[in-house]
């Protein structure tokens, strides 16, 4: 992969793959995943292969994630595989926005051949301060639907993301599939999650300590306040 001065199209630096016949470079994406302020570099390679043992590989996919540390000065690459064989993770690397409104940009990627019945994922990592360390996060793995053809062959295999589409002030994502002639638009939402607390005073109960009255007697009960 080549950085290129837009300027005077001058190369400025290169990227390399470690392994041949990868397809290292199939897929570039840019954005600032750990909030620092400069942008970081994507790099897809969907038909990486890892070793279960020295003599049987297993086509995974692999992204690549350069951060950078200064202007034009990048870490060594942070790795992120794939877990379906032959399910081509890395085809598609789309910058999504900040989906989740924590401060840091997310990123989908297209595993176009994934799942169980190969018809297809897209995984959506969440950024991070500490991704030199921690990765990105996997926060959501999205299946294929079916639509008025069947079921969407090669879903994933091209992503658009970082656009508000319905206004609603979150970046919405597009997913294509190949095989169906068709695409899904994702249109991201606030979720709002309800914590539920319950206190009761006094936190022990006394049977013997009757202090309150029932209602129109003067029978004494045992009671406690609950918050």
């Amino acid at each position: 992969v080549a950085m290129i001065n837009s300027t005077n199209l001058t190369f400025i630096q290169n990227f390399t793959g470690e392994q041949m016949a990868s397809y290292f470079g199939y897929s570039v994406a840019v954005s600032d995943l750990n909030g620092d302020g400069t942008d970081d570099i994507m790099v897809g390679a969907p038909l990486y292969m890892e070793r279960e043992t020295e003599t049987k590989p297993r086509e995974v996919g692999r992204v690549y994630l350069y951060l950078q540390l200064a202007p034009l000065t990048f870490s060594t690459p942070v790795a992120l595989n794939g877990t379906y064989t032959f399910g081509r993770f890395g085809s598609a690397v789309a910058p999504l926005g900040d989906i989740n409104q924590d401060g840091f940009n997310d990123v989908a990627v297209g595993c176009p051949f994934g799942g169980e019945d190969h018809g297809g994922r897209v995984l959506i990592f969440n950024g991070n301060r500490d991704v030199s360390t921690k990765a990105l996060t996997l926060s959501q793995e999205l299946r294929a639907a079916r639509s008025s053809g069947g079921s969407l062959a090669g879903y994933g295999f091209t992503l658009r993301g970082g656009h508000d589409l319905d206004r609603n002030e979150y970046p919405d994502l597009i997913v294509g599939a190949f095989g169906a002639s068709e695409v899904s638009v994702y249109r991201s939402r606030a979720v709002v999650s309800v914590e539920a607390t319950l206190t009761l005073t006094p936190r022990i109960l006394n049977p013997d300590d009757r202090q309150c009255f029932l209602p129109q007697t003067e029978n004494r009960v045992t009671c406690l306040k609950v918050d």
